[in-house]
C-alpha cells in the first residue's frame, strides 16, 4: 500500500525538472511513496527525463501523459485515480 502520493505536473521543464525528480527520490520518508509525473505535452526533453527516471526508480516514478490545455485538469484526472490519504501536488512553474 502506498503512504503518500505526490503529483509532478510538468510542461516543457527541461531545465529543472531532473533536479526535482532527484530530490523526490533522494527522500529519507520511511514510508512507500510514489511519484506521478503528469506530463501535459512537452515538446523538449522533458519525456526524455521523465523516462530515465522511470527506468532508474520503477518503484517510485509513474508518469502520465496527457495533453490537456488546462493544465488544472491534470490534477483533477490524477487526483480521481487515487485512494491515499496522503497527497502532495508539486507544479513547476518555471518560464
Amino acid at each position: 500500500m502506498i503512504d503518500v502520493s505526490i503529483i509532478v505536473a510538468v510542461f516543457n521543464e527541461e531545465k529543472y525538472l531532473a533536479r526535482c525528480l532527484q530530490s523526490l527520490a533522494s527522500q529519507t520518508f520511511t514510508g512507500k511513496y510514489e511519484v506521478i509525473v503528469v506530463d501535459d505535452g512537452s515538446t523538449d526533453g522533458t519525456a526524455d527525463i521523465i523516462q530515465q527516471f522511470r527506468d532508474t526508480y520503477p518503484d517510485i516514478f509513474i508518469s502520465v501523459k496527457q495533453k490537456i490545455l488546462v493544465r488544472g485538469l491534470q490534477e483533477i484526472m490524477v487526483l480521481a485515480l487515487l485512494k491515499e490519504d496522503i497527497l502532495a501536488l508539486l507544479m513547476l512553474m518555471i518560464g
